[in-house]
């Protein structure tokens, strides 16, 4: 929050839209670094161009629908080396991994459990929460927002952007309406 008289990191952003690659030059190193090159080169190549959503905040959207938000430095905080990413979750994931590779499923079902479920807290307008089949198995009332993945693996970032696949799919799946973009039933 800025301080009397002064101008917030909001306002000015607000007004300047930095580019996304000038923040992680400004807020990462290293490893850090590195991988949110990846991941934006990712985004980039899937014609997902992050646009500012606030303070340090990029939304990723496909189809005018929000696939997630990539965020680094903490908000206002500017912490050196945090990169955030969420990827929104879908009902059924068994039905958009079935045209995918053996490895592919096995890193999804492994990692979703590890990195990614947690119960809806009535935090944003999504309460009860989502139920999310992955792998035959349900996992009730898993919270569709406040799940970020903080400074991820390199395994992290294969979940991630197969999830962000998967979430693009399921987005092509439900604005087309039909089922045709699904992998067919083995």
């Amino acid at each position: 929050m800025a301080k009397k008289g002064q101008i917030s990191h909001y306002a000015a952003q607000k007004a300047a839209k930095p580019d996304v690659r000038e923040l992680i030059d400004l807020t990462c190193d290293g490893e850090v670094r590195t991988r949110a090159l990846e991941l934006l080169a990712f985004f980039q190549s899937l014609r997902m161009k992050p646009a500012w959503a606030s303070t340090n905040s990029y939304a990723l959207s496909y189809k005018g629908k929000r696939v997630g938000y990539f965020k680094l430095g903490r908000g206002d905080k500017f912490a050196r080396n945090c990169l955030d990413v969420q990827i929104y979750p879908i009902e059924n994931y068994d039905a958009f991994l079935r045209g995918r590779t053996e490895d592919e499923r096995a890193l999804f079902c492994a990692e979703f459990g590890n990195s990614f479920v947690q119960p809806c807290r009535a935090c944003g307008g999504c309460a009860p929460g989502l139920d999310v089949t992955v792998c035959g198995k349900t996992y009730t009332g898993v919270c569709r927002c406040s799940r970020y993945i903080t400074n991820p693996t390199e395994r992290q970032c294969a979940f991630l952007r197969l999830m962000t696949e998967l979430r693009r799919a399921y987005i092509l799946e439900t604005a087309v309406g039909t089922r045709q973009n699904l992998p067919p039933e083995k």
